[in-house]
């Protein structure tokens, strides 16, 4: 099960994640630990992995027992 909806937000113990917006700090660092600002763009789920893509071509790539929620729909919309 895969995503390309206008919208999801997915909470994980690394923070949450809603398309468009900058990925929490610290998703991506630099060698030295800067942090890199990346956008969230999509999210994709395979068995038990769920990866959510950012841009500059990042991936962050997690077990499904680390994500809370995936919400597809945007409860402001409703």
């Amino acid at each position: 099960m895969g995503s390309t909806t206008d919208y999801f937000e997915i909470a994980t113990d690394e923070g949450l994640f809603r398309i468009g917006d900058t990925a929490p700090d610290g998703t991506v660092e630099t060698d030295l630990g800067a942090n890199v600002e990346v956008t969230v763009e999509s999210y994709q789920q395979a068995g038990d992995w769920v990866d959510i893509r950012l841009s500059g071509g990042y991936v962050l790539s997690l077990p499904e027992t680390r994500v809370k929620y995936i919400l597809t729909r945007d409860p402001a919309a409703a």
